[in-house]
């Protein structure tokens, strides 16, 4: 009972972000100027990424809350359930249902291993919020998306052409810098505390299909946040190399009189 019901709020979220995509590209499209000035190609994916960091925000901001106030998720960290975690990881399934949805559909503007990531995640919340395994960790890594904002704020950037601006560079600073926190360094106290928890009682309640899931659902996605991570370095500092030879090209003198002055 308790999985049909999570199915059923899963999509129930699924439809309410896709009614709320569909709802902002023809909104965006009719009234907002800085959206029709978007190649009309590029426009829903836009207006998915708004409704991602929408998602994100609310997601991080609920995951917080619960990690602040649950007393008792902080004592029973391996199996424990409550509505507002299930609510929480069912939102966040139902976001990545629809979105699984609009990749299929613009499946020219991404790449393979956003399918990878989202099925993961999908099978590993729905067996944490059906069964209440390890929604401690789930929670934790759902903080995660809070990148997600800036990264996608960092897209329509690119994509308004403001590449030379303050906004992107302070914006590409926080997008580093948040991912870093939260996805990168997260990794080993993530595996400490599946190390810890193999001698505890709980650990042993769990059931073996969902320590496989849960546990062996990290290693793709720790892989994937690396591969990210490193990706956005490299970006980086590509920027910066080219800027640095632009400069270097508007002070290098241009004529033999400019050279000897």
């Amino acid at each position: 009972m308790k999985g049909l019901d999570n199915l059923v709020q899963i999509i129930t979220f699924g439809v309410f972000f896709y009614a709320s995509f569909l709802a902002t590209l023809h909104y965006m499209r009719n009234r907002v100027k800085w959206f029709q000035s978007i190649p009309e190609k590029l426009q829903p994916n836009t207006s998915l990424r708004l409704v991602s960091s929408i998602h994100s925000t609310i997601a991080v901001i609920l995951s917080i809350y619960i990690l602040y106030t649950d007393n008792d998720l902080s004592q029973s960290k391996i199996l424990y359930n409550s509505p507002a975690i299930s609510f929480t990881l069912n939102l966040t399934t139902g976001f990545l249902l629809y979105d699984c949805l609009l990749l299929a559909v613009y499946r020219e503007e991404f790449e393979w291993y956003y399918v990878v990531h989202h099925f993961v995640s999908i099978v590993a919340f729905y067996a944490c919020s059906t069964y209440g395994v390890f929604p401690y960790i789930a929670l934790f890594r759902l903080l995660s998306e809070a990148s997600s904002i800036f990264i996608n704020f960092r897209w329509i950037i690119l994509t308004l052409k403001m590449k030379e601006s303050s906004i992107y560079i302070y914006n590409t600073l926080a997008a580093v810098v948040v991912f870093f926190f939260i996805r990168i360094l997260t990794i080993v106290p993530n595996w400490w505390f599946f190390f810890e928890s193999v001698n505890t009682p709980d650990w042993f309640k769990v059931a073996l299909i969902h320590k496989i899931i849960c546990v062996g659902a990290t290693v793709p996605l720790d892989l994937l946040n690396i591969y990210w991570f490193s990706k956005i370095i490299n970006l980086i500092k590509k920027y910066y190399y080219n800027k640095n030879n632009v400069n270097e090209t508007k002070t290098k003198p241009t004529s033999i009189s400019e050279k000897y002055d």
